[in-house]
């Protein structure tokens, strides 16, 4: 089946490819890396979604992210956005714990 861009069905599904942690660039005493919150990688597709972009970067060793940082509030957000959820309201679960 041939969809139009507009009309495909990632027009209103988002995928959301992400770790929880990247790794620190500097091996620990056990020879592995420890957990880097400070840079690691999503993909987001779809939803609207621009494809084809890169935004961010890290530094020569993956330590630290020297210009255009996203918080993880700003990315919780723009999932939220792209889900059709207002991120600037609170929202409350079943037992009435604000999320």
């Amino acid at each position: 089946m041939c969809h139009s861009p507009d009309d495909s069905p990632l027009s209103s599904t988002l995928v959301v490819v992400s770790g929880e942690f990247g790794r620190t660039p500097e091996v620990n005493a056990a020879a592995g890396h420890d957990h880097g919150p400070q840079v690691f990688s999503v993909v987001l597709g779809g939803s609207g979604i621009q494809g084809g972009r890169a935004y961010g970067s890290s530094d020569a060793v993956g330590g630290e992210p020297p210009d255009n940082q996203v918080s993880m509030e700003d990315l919780t957000a723009t999932i939220s956005d792209r889900l059709g959820i207002d991120p600037d309201k609170e929202h409350h679960t079943s037992t009435k714990r604000p999320v």
